[in-house]
């Protein structure tokens, strides 16, 4: 084999190396997306029912309010 060919299989093999480690890096990078999408999501959820829970509190205040003020 001549030298051209030895440098070219080189840069190929340099090449590929790289690749593998960017696409590990990005599937690092995905998975650490998606757990952070989960997270904030399940925060979002657990808002979610503290709003509601505070509005029922709130409608039944408002109707012993208004069954007192009447009665």
């Amino acid at each position: 084999m001549d030298k051209e060919k030895i440098t070219e299989l080189r840069t190929y093999r340099i090449i590929d190396n790289t690749l593998d480690e960017l696409t590990k890096q990005n599937k690092n990078i995905e998975s650490l997306t998606n757990r952070n999408t989960g997270m904030i999501l399940k925060r979002l959820e657990r808002i979610q029912k503290l709003n509601q829970t505070i509005i029922y509190l709130l409608l039944g205040v408002v109707g012993l309010l208004i069954t007192i003020l009447l009665g």
